[in-house]
């Protein structure tokens, strides 16, 4: 009688370790799969949700994702004709927005273009743009676009390096 309680709470020790051990399995596989998971991918799966409201150093910004590439992520402004370009490495946090009443966009991805070629595109569009960066805000069209950096040519010709790049904002 004892020999058969014993085993029973032994087989009921063996169930629960056996148990958590299946539980531990699945949060690591869980973790796992995470880990591969880009912010590009995750503002691409909120993107359809609602607007979102990227947070950078410069400022916050309220927007709905139309585009997002390599390094960069483009959206439109809420309730704005206004868009921005905001490099991936300048994004601080993203949270879904409080209630919007814009009709979202679709969201593409474009994982082939970098920042790089955005800027260029702007250049050659001749856009006037606001560029937040860092401590600064300089406004003027892109005329160069280099390895690292930008020329912006407003009342004043100001280079801005990349990594100091907030967002480029111009008017759609």
């Amino acid at each position: 009688m004892r020999w058969d309680s014993l085993f029973e709470g032994l087989e009921s020790l063996w169930a629960s370790e056996d148990h958590a051990a299946h539980i531990d399995e699945e949060r690591d596989r869980a973790r796992a799969e995470r880990s591969t998971v880009t912010l590009a991918a995750r503002l691409q799966v909120r993107a359809g949700e609602s607007a979102v409201t990227i947070s950078t150093d410069a400022a916050d910004y309220r927007i709905h994702c139309v585009r997002i590439g390599a390094d960069w992520v483009e959206g439109s402004m809420c309730s704005s004709p206004t868009r921005l370009v905001v490099p991936m490495n300048s994004v601080r946090s993203v949270v879904n927005a409080p209630s919007c009443t814009c009709v979202a966009p679709p969201c593409h991805t474009v994982a082939l273009l970098e920042l790089s070629t955005v800027l260029r595109f702007l250049e050659r569009k001749g856009a006037w743009v606001r560029v937040d960066g860092t401590n600064q805000v300089c406004t003027g069209r892109i005329t160069a676009v280099w390895a690292d950096a930008i020329t912006v040519e407003g009342t004043q010709t100001r280079d801005v390096a990349r990594a100091a790049i907030s967002a480029v904002v111009y008017s759609a």
